[in-house]
């Protein structure tokens, strides 16, 4: 849905895009020199003037090149399409060398199979993006600058069949000619997955194209259709030292650049590294910064010698293009997929941005060729990404559970906060996350779900001896599945009390996707307060918040809110500030910016929502009076319902400002868990708490993202890992 809307969404706001963006896409017709479809054979003829760009195969390793007047017989535009770009070619012996989807051809220790057949027969188009004769150079350096301008030190010349450089009078350097060339022969492309595959320097090709990609797509001037879903690099080359042709910046900054804008956009990355060509301070550089924005594999080829690194550099390609083949490999003890060719979209997104759960290393299969027997184990990152801390007490901790590693794999909002991470601090010092704190669910009331209820890895978190209802009266805050009231929602206190506390692991009949709450070891008690998320007067709602503060709560998370001076609920929340309670309320999803209250009082903390992307969320309110953001798109929740009298359990995704406040309030639940109430409660005074707790979130509790708006959404977006770690005033 997001690229069916991408073209007509955003082409008033990017239109303007700069006149270097412009020329791509545009000169086509003069650049792109039409082939007739042919079969494929690299001889003289084809290499004494320049051919660049797509060859389609087909299986038993023939191939004819991609011509967009032709019909060509490997390619059908209704199918899933896979193109791979080459890396480096280097010498005179290599004039006539082009890699295919059969790597006996490397003489490089691989296997003489045809990798093409086995996506072929699984309904794929199969293509190689050629610029061979570009990147036929001795040294790396003028390859890589082709890459990214056309104005370097060898321009654009290209090695022809007797190995003499020509010059090839273009202002697009080699990334802009393959955009084009793809558009030109993907015009018609409407499958359901477009996958790029680059190795070594091909993945900075495959990373610049699919930028290009994406950046025609935003102006219109192309599909959505193409703007890959997923991008492997394998064994990715980058050479050291800042660039003139890139403004003095490292091409390893740039790829991590463009990767962060295509991951924005719902592109998912994943990265192989199978030899040590990369880490050299002489020739390249590993570029861990980018592996830990991907699904990153650490793969073993024992079949080979320990310095064999040009083998082991060529076998990237083929070990991927084989793994088609098989179901994905498992992890060690956690019963979840390793990245493979065969791995979900989904598993790859789920990796790519999870500090823990996000880089695997092999163990088994490292002396066999086939990929049959390949297993893995995880290796965090989280050393690398936070050794800035000084005494970091992530480090050498406690390691997560399969359960708990299960529920960042399955819920985006965890894993963007680093909710996990804030785990492990608190797993370290031996507390549960939200474990002692007490919660005030003032909404709409509960309804039973399994996954509010107690099983084998987390107790029940619902403290129902301390609920009320003030809507019916009747003691059970149950939800009314008639109720009329005003944008009714009567399931929206399970949806968001599940968000908050829901147990770790799946209940008993569930698969996965399960929920799992932030703080799934504190106690929530559910206040009924109303039928509806639109409040008008707030007196039942503040009844709410005295009884909170009656039972002694420590949070009173609010999902409601409304536009008039809710004079009584004003006072509540201020008596439950002056005994200590922190308030969190959702912003509210009215994006006119009207303060609602109580979110826009400074005696709550006011949450707005972003999506996926860490962008705003269309619906989420804005202003001056938003203190931070979370993510509220796509958040799984408990739901019942009722359905021809009968009551259905189920696992869905919302949005809104109140699964984004009900992230909050779990993290201040393990704020509160990790520091001890009683403590704060003793150096500070209780009627401080809550002004010192918002303080700290708003200052050191969130993460900026250079697209995220400097006003309106608050001082940043949650980051409980960073909360915990703030030192007290």
């Amino acid at each position: 849905m997001l690229r069916q809307l991408l073209s007509f969404l955003l082409l008033s706001k990017l239109s303007n895009l700069p006149a270097r963006n412009h020329k791509y896409f545009f000169t086509v017709v003069l650049l792109f020199v039409s082939h007739n479809s042919v079969a494929c054979n690299f001889n003289d003829e084809v290499y004494s003037q320049l051919d660049y760009g797509l060859y389609w195969f087909g299986t038993e390793n023939q191939c004819q090149k991609a011509d967009s007047n032709n019909q060509n017989e490997f390619y059908n535009p209704k199918n899933k399409t896979l193109i791979f770009i080459h890396g480096l070619h280097s010498g005179k012996d290599k004039v006539q060398f082009r890699e295919t989807f059969n790597p006996i051809q490397l003489e490089a220790g691989g296997p003489n199979i045809n990798f093409a057949d086995f996506w072929i027969n699984k309904g794929w188009n199969v293509g190689i993006l050629y610029w061979n004769q570009f990147a036929n150079e001795r040294q790396v350096k003028n390859a890589e600058a082709k890459i990214w301008t056309a104005t370097g030190k060898k321009r654009m010349r290209w090695r022809d069949v007797a190995g003499n450089y020509q010059d090839f009078d273009t202002d697009l350097n080699v990334s802009e000619l393959l955009s084009n060339n793809l558009v030109n022969n993907l015009s018609n492309f409407d499958g359901s997955h477009l996958r790029i595959v680059g190795h070594s320097l091909g993945s900075q090709v495959a990373i610049s194209v699919s930028k290009n990609l994406l950046d025609a797509s935003l102006s219109g001037r192309v599909s959505p259709k193409l703007i890959p879903d997923r991008i492997a690099l394998l064994d990715a080359f980058s050479s050291n030292g800042k660039k003139k042709y890139l403004n003095r910046r490292w091409v390893g900054e740039v790829m991590r650049d463009y990767v962060a804008s295509l991951q924005s956009f719902g592109v998912v990355f994943e990265s192989y590294r199978t030899s040590a060509t990369t880490s050299t301070i002489f020739v390249g550089d590993e570029n861990k910064e980018l592996n830990d924005m991907t699904a990153f594999v650490e793969m073993k080829n024992d079949y080979f010698g320990p310095l064999d690194f040009r083998k082991k550099h060529l076998a990237a390609p083929w070990r991927y293009f084989w793994s088609i083949d098989y179901p994905a490999p498992e992890i060690e003890q956690a019963e979840l997929p390793a990245p493979s060719a065969s791995t979900s979209d989904l598993r790859i997104e789920q990796m790519q941005s999870n500090n823990m759960t996000g880089s695997v290393v092999q163990i088994d299969g490292a002396t066999t060729k086939s990929p049959f027997d390949d297993r893995y184990r995880y290796s965090s990152r989280l050393a690398n990404k936070n050794k800035k801390h000084a005494n970091n007490p992530l480090e050498g901790s406690y390691q997560l559970s399969t359960q708990e590693q299960r529920a960042a794999d399955n819920n985006w909002g965890l894993r963007k906060t680093r909710m996990l991470e804030a785990w492990q601090i608190l797993h370290s010092k031996n507390i549960l996350p939200g474990e002692g704190v007490v919660i005030a669910h003032t909404d709409t009331g509960i309804s039973e779900h399994p996954e509010l209820e107690g099983n084998n890895f987390t107790p029940s978190p619902i403290d129902i001896s301390s609920a009320k209802d003030y809507v019916d009266g009747d003691g059970f805050p149950e939800h009314n599945f008639d109720a009329i009231n005003l944008i009714p929602r009567h399931g929206h206190g399970t949806e968001t009390a599940s968000v908050i506390v829901s147990p770790i692991g799946c209940p008993t009949g569930f698969s996965e996707p399960c929920v799992t709450g932030a703080a799934p070891y504190a106690k929530l008690v559910p206040i009924r307060v109303s039928d509806a998320v639109i409040i008008a007067t707030g007196k039942r709602l503040a009844k709410g918040v005295d009884h909170a503060v009656d039972i002694g709560a420590d949070i009173i998370s609010i999902s409601m809110g409304g536009v008039g001076n809710l004079p009584e609920l004003h006072q509540a929340i201020q008596r439950a500030n002056d005994a200590g309670i922190i308030v969190i309320a959702a912003g509210s999803n009215f994006t006119a910016s009207i303060p609602v209250k109580p979110a826009a009082w400074e005696t709550t903390i006011a949450v707005g929502a972003v999506r996926e992307s860490l962008t705003p969320w269309i619906g989420s309110a804005f202003g001056p009076w938003i203190d931070i953001s979370a993510p509220g798109v796509n958040i799984f929740h408990a739901r019942t319902e009722r359905n021809d009298g009968r009551i259905e359990y189920s696992v869905k995704k919302a949005r809104g400002t109140s699964d984004a406040a009900s992230l909050v309030s779990g993290a201040a639940a393990l704020w509160l868990s990790y520091h001890g109430k009683d403590n704060l409660v003793s150096q500070y005074g209780a009627k401080n708490v809550p002004a010192i707790f918002k303080q700290i979130l708003r200052e050191h509790g969130v993460f900026r993202t250079k697209n995220f708006p400097k006003t309106g959404y608050g001082t940043g977006i949650l980051d409980a890992a960073l909360l915990l770690e703030a030192p007290l005033p």
